[in-house]
């Protein structure tokens, strides 16, 4: 009997282990050890390691504290939004940069490729509605919000020694993010140089 209580431990166990070990590192027994399910429970409830894999990344991808309810036209919300995502869970950066070092395709689903088609058609929108620059594509604006969100979580710990030694915690800097893609996206006026 499938419950949502032994689904959410399974879910929650598999995202720490493919966090810390990737795909190919991640063991279904050690997973099951820690969601105190049994490997057999793991496969009835997912099928095999990899459909676990794409329902983790869903799971991460669709979390309410994400980009969500923000329009096209409030893009440097949505970034600060993501870039304080980055910190509360940096698992999903990892699960993220584990799937683009193992395989780009890895638990990719169709459900995640409407989500990005969604938000690139909004961008449009706003471009279209002379809010967002329309000299952009509106795909390389997501990748590059993408890029702000996480640039403190993927910056060296060198980098981020420096800048917390003149300034405030990298993890307070969303205003920083923020004004960055506000810059970016900014629509060019006529006259402007």
């Amino acid at each position: 009997m499938r419950t949502e209580t032994t689904e959410k431990r399974i879910l929650a166990a598999a995202t720490a282990e493919f966090a810390a070990h990737g795909f190919g590192g991640a063991r279904v027994d050690r997973i099951a050890a820690a969601a105190k399910a049994n490997k057999e429970r793991i496969y009835a409830y997912f099928g095999n390691k990899q459909r676990l894999f794409s329902a983790v990344l869903q799971a991460s991808a669709s979390r309410p504290d994400g980009w969500t309810d923000r329009s096209a036209a409030d893009l440097p919300a949505a970034a600060g939004d993501l870039f304080d995502l980055a910190f509360r869970a940096p698992e999903i950066l990892r699960l993220m940069a584990w799937r683009r070092l193992e395989d780009p395709d890895l638990g990719r689903t169709s459900a995640e490729t409407e989500s990005y088609r969604r938000k690139i058609e909004q961008i449009r929108a706003a471009q279209q509605a002379g809010e967002v620059d329309a000299s952009w594509d509106a795909g390389d604006l997501m990748a590059i919000i993408g890029a702000l969100a996480g640039a403190w979580t993927d910056a060296s710990a060198s980098l981020v020694e420096l800048a917390e030694a003149d300034g405030p915690p990298v993890h307070t800097r969303r205003a920083a993010i923020e004004e960055a893609l506000r810059r970016i996206i900014a629509p060019a006026h006529p006259g402007a140089g």
